[in-house]
């Protein structure tokens, strides 16, 4: 009978510590990434200034190729690099184009990585090849080109003023 008091005894008490070591203290939080700083927020502007329609050489070809060195400041720049660009894209051809203001007489333009024919599709995040990448630390450097094309025909091109634009977002992951 004593050990069956006992028993029950000490099956009392631990429920009672149980019962005690209700937590009191809570921790939360959430760990991110955060994005990279392009440009130190400023816009990034590409002109062509005056380009001669017949030089814009065949539909969906890529021409008058500029390049764009464009500063990161990435204050996590561990692992891989990713990029997004989104805007308006025409995506039944390769490459893939941003539509520009005109668009509907077929004017688009092509952004690629640092690798020939790397183009970019627009409105997916993908890899940033690492030869686009210079810089240490937090101070980078993103290499890309953009060139404009067409996908109607030449002469449904009229002269006029173009514009086109885009949101360029990266982080490393």
């Amino acid at each position: 009978m004593k050990k069956i008091t006992s028993i029950m005894l000490s099956a009392t008490l631990f429920s009672a510590v149980s019962a005690q070591a209700t937590d009191n203290l809570q921790f939360r939080g959430n760990l991110i990434i955060p994005s990279c700083t392009i440009n130190n927020g400023s816009p990034i502007e590409t002109d062509w200034g005056q380009v001669e329609i017949q030089t814009l050489g065949n539909p969906n070809t890529p021409s008058h190729e500029k390049q764009l060195s464009i500063p990161v400041k990435c204050p996590y720049s561990l692992g891989t690099p990713k990029m997004k660009v989104t805007g308006a894209a025409h995506t039944a051809s390769v490459p893939k184009g941003l539509q520009t203001s005109k668009y509907n007489e077929g004017l688009l333009i092509y952004l690629r990585t640092k690798n020939a024919g790397d183009w970019i599709s627009y409105n997916t995040e993908r890899n940033i090849p690492a030869n686009s990448i210079s810089g240490a630390g937090t101070d980078k450097t993103l290499t890309m080109y953009a060139s404009l094309g067409y996908y109607k025909k030449m002469e449904d091109l009229k002269p006029g003023p173009f514009t086109a634009g885009a949101t360029l977002e990266m982080k490393y992951e």
